[in-house]
């Protein structure tokens, strides 16, 4: 069901676990994300800020998926990897109407519109898409069992995985584009790469998932829930989706900001990539019909609980369902592409 969250009650609660926040805490919704929703906590005085995040719904599986993404932050919190600290988790949904999980602010700006992209100089534009490649690449060098974290998925095929996991949803969702999908999900069967490696993968890694700094350089990586093993190159599938260099071509984005003078395109990414990893990429291509088809069922479940119960996700969730049909018919030209190349 929906989550009616009490913040104040979420206050109370960490403030019996030791975490003083003062008596005057401003809260600001953060974002426009819809699985998981973030708030800004700025305490007084000297006292640090911090972000809180609790599911739209409280069910069955909501606790074990917060608690999943806490202990994702803390086996990452000891590596080079810059993500927030994690502070606090409660997976009690009475204690505030959802399980939560609490963590440190961090410093640095998200780019998620067209004046934030014209405020960066053209030097730092320059800088942002191969310093997303470079600390993509850093996080896939990362040892899983040194950092804890080889229990957060299976070492078995994260294209099959994927496949099996998503499709049943768009059989239930699905809508005018179900002869591209199934063509698709066809292509992702019989054309899957063998995975030779099981690396941490982020799941949603883009430009609207990190923090910049000044200099146009990655200074935070948030929003690990959709983490897991996996093939490193889905990753790089994912941020190519979402990084217009053509206009009108990638709906994954709400506004084409990679486009405006400066910022470097899709080739000077995975150029970036593949001279910080040294990775083959070979299969790039199949990974990338992969990130759109998996984006549009993710996007248009979004859009499907929306149209139920508006209270499920932000308002911007009413545009997704075009969004939606527009990664189908890009994915679709990807995989036609790739057969006829």
């Amino acid at each position: 069901m929906t989550a009616v969250f009490d913040l104040d009650a979420a206050q109370y609660w960490l403030g019996e676990q030791g975490i003083a926040l003062g008596h005057r805490v401003r809260s600001r919704r953060l974002g426009e994300g819809n699985s998981n929703l973030t708030y800004l906590l700025t305490t007084e005085g000297s006292l640090p800020d911090l972000v809180l995040r609790h599911p739209p719904r409280s069910d069955d599986g909501s606790a074990r998926y917060v608690k999943r993404e806490f202990d994702i932050l803390t086996g990452l919190a000891a590596t080079d990897v810059p993500v927030p600290s994690p502070v606090a988790l409660c997976t009690d949904a009475s204690v505030a109407g959802a399980p939560f999980l609490v963590m440190a602010h961090l410093a640095g700006a998200v780019m998620d519109s067209i004046d934030d992209a014209r405020l960066l100089p053209l030097d730092a534009r320059a800088r942002v898409g191969p310093s997303l490649a470079e600390r993509l690449a850093g996080i896939h060098a990362l040892d899983p069992h040194q950092c804890g974290l080889d229990h957060i998925g299976p070492r078995t095929s994260y294209a099959e995985r994927q496949i099996n996991r998503w499709s049943p949803r768009w059989t239930a969702i699905g809508n005018a584009t179900d002869q591209q999908v199934d063509e698709i999900t066809r292509y992702l069967k019989l054309h899957m790469p063998p995975q030779a490696e099981h690396r941490i993968v982020h799941g949603d890694y883009s430009l609207g998932n990190v923090l910049l700094d000044p200099t146009g350089s990655v200074s935070g990586v948030l929003d690990w829930e959709l983490c897991t093993l996996g093939d490193p190159l889905a990753d790089l599938g994912t941020l190519l989706a979402y990084w217009p260099d053509e206009p009108g071509v990638h709906p994954a984005t709400d506004d084409d900001l990679t486009l405006e003078p400066g910022f470097a395109g899709q080739a000077d990414i995975v150029e970036a990539y593949a001279a910080q990893s040294g990775r083959d990429l070979a299969d790039l291509g199949y990974f990338r019909v992969l990130a759109y088809w998996r984006l549009a069922i993710i996007i248009q479940g979004v859009h499907q609980r929306w149209l139920i119960d508006p209270r499920s996700a932000s308002a911007a969730a009413g545009r997704l369902g075009m969004k939606a049909e527009k990664l189908i018919h890009l994915g679709h030209a990807l995989m036609r592409d790739a057969m006829t190349g």
